[in-house]
């Protein structure tokens, strides 16, 4: 019994430390005339010192930005979403449920370019174009809110038209 214990606790505490491990970087912020980057534990510079602002590592990615652009870098500094969008929101998993395919995953982020919303992925590809005056986040069931010249209307959380945009008001979204 206590070896049982004792392996399972070795299987708990290996599973938290590959937790803690997968989510954090070694990396300090640093900056150089006026611009951010990031350096390694070594000292090398992994994320050049070139950005006006530069945000925490979540998931392997950071925000950045640079003459009021916004993108996110990688762990390598390597621009994974070039400074262009106007705002750029956090990147999460959007857990859908379809039942075609089962449950699906979407990692996305809320963006926009001007007064124009839509949603990204992690390579950057438009999710949902960035066409809309509004853009709410995505319901439980995948299904978001969307307004364009003062009237709403249904997307699907791959850009599919549910209803045109002809409402006046669409009320919380219980699906």
């Amino acid at each position: 019994m206590q070896r049982f214990l004792h392996v399972l606790l070795f299987l708990v505490f290996s599973t938290v430390c590959y937790a803690q491990s997968d989510s954090t970087v070694d990396v300090a912020a640093v900056q150089k005339d006026g611009k951010w980057g990031y350096i390694d534990k070594s000292g090398k510079e992994i994320v050049p010192c070139k950005y006006d602002f530069i945000g925490d590592f979540l998931d392997g990615v950071a925000s950045v930005k640079i003459n009021r652009k916004s993108g996110y870098v990688d762990i390598f500094g390597k621009e994974i979403i070039p400074c262009k969008y106007d705002f750029i929101g956090k990147f999460y998993d959007v857990d859908v449920f379809d039942s075609s395919v089962g449950k699906h995953v979407t990692v996305m982020a809320k963006v926009r370019i001007g007064k124009r919303w839509g949603y990204i992925d992690k390579r950057g590809k438009e999710i949902i174009s960035i066409k809309y005056d509004y853009i709410s986040m995505p319901s439980d069931k995948g299904y978001l809110k969307v307004q364009v010249e003062g009237k709403y209307g249904l997307i699907d959380i791959t850009g599919k038209e549910i209803t045109p945009c002809v409402y006046d008001y669409i009320d919380d979204l219980p699906f």
